[in-house]
């Protein structure tokens, strides 16, 4: 009841919860890493890659995953929501070296997207790793397309969560690299929250098309999940978007890794030099 007072009735927002992987003494960038969908911040710890040794770097656990808040009420799920939450903690968390980079996967992508159009003065550079873009309104001239098809089956899986639990068991154990722990019903109804509430009713792609912050999109041409038309004709319409597409699936592997470090400090080199 007090949670539902405060965040929803008062209008405050939650706080994530952050875990630094590197802190350096004299750091010239804040590398802050968002995970998707059913992960959490253990995501980023099989990297072999490594981020220059003179960022800071935070991981982050999203609403309703891992060690941050998990909403009792309906409709805490939203990209929104989970903006307003990263704020509040990277504002309590101390001074961040500019400039500050944002890298989220898949649903932290979208989060990273959200948090630059709330607060554009707070971010240098968003780096999104295999975004789900889905447009509001994807109805195909054809019978079927596959961004339809996709969300079809997103809509059945909150719509049908006793087959859901059987997908997030086996996504959990097999496929999705530092999982969130799904122990109860209600764990599973806020991933079924998340679903619906931050990738079917997004709004990311409008988001995008109006960025003013330099934003990189890094996909991955195997990825089932990614609208890669989508991604192509948002660099068309902002010059603030650029595009990335490596021979990866939807997971953060080694290449991945390879293209966001390299991302990072082609990013630093440039903003040293103006």
């Amino acid at each position: 009841m007090l949670d539902k007072i405060l965040h929803k009735t008062l209008n405050l927002p939650y706080r994530l919860f952050l875990r630094t992987i590197q802190k350096s003494e004299k750091p010239r960038a804040t590398v802050i890493l968002l995970h998707g969908l059913a992960s959490t911040n253990q995501l980023w710890n099989n990297l072999r890659v490594e981020i220059p040794v003179d960022a800071d770097i935070l991981a982050v656990d999203l609403l309703g995953h891992g060690n941050s808040p998990k909403p009792s009420w309906e409709g805490a799920q939203t990209l929104k929501s989970q903006a307003r939450a990263l704020r509040r903690a990277l504002r309590t968390s101390g001074h961040l070296s500019r400039p500050i980079f944002l890298v989220g996967h898949s649903l932290g992508s979208l989060v990273s997207a959200e948090f630059a159009k709330l607060y554009p003065s707070s971010v240098d550079f968003v780096v999104m790793v295999s975004p789900p873009i889905y447009l509001q309104n994807s109805k195909s001239e054809y019978a079927w397309s596959r961004e339809s098809f996709l969300k079809e089956n997103y809509q059945y899986l909150v719509e049908n969560q006793d087959f859901a639990s059987k997908i997030a068991e086996i996504a959990t154990e097999k496929v999705i690299r530092g999982a969130s722990q799904i122990k109860t019903d209600q764990d599973l109804h806020l991933l079924a929250e998340t679903l619906d509430l931050s990738i079917l009713q997004q709004d990311t792609f409008q988001t995008l098309e109006n960025t003013t912050t330099k934003t990189q999109i890094i996909y991955g041409l195997f990825d089932p999940l990614v609208i890669s038309k989508n991604i192509k004709k948002l660099e068309e319409l902002n010059t603030n978007i650029s595009t990335t597409a490596i021979p990866t699936a939807h997971d953060v592997s080694d290449i991945t890794a390879n293209v966001i470090v390299r991302s990072i400090n082609e990013n630093l080199t440039r903003s040293k030099n103006d």
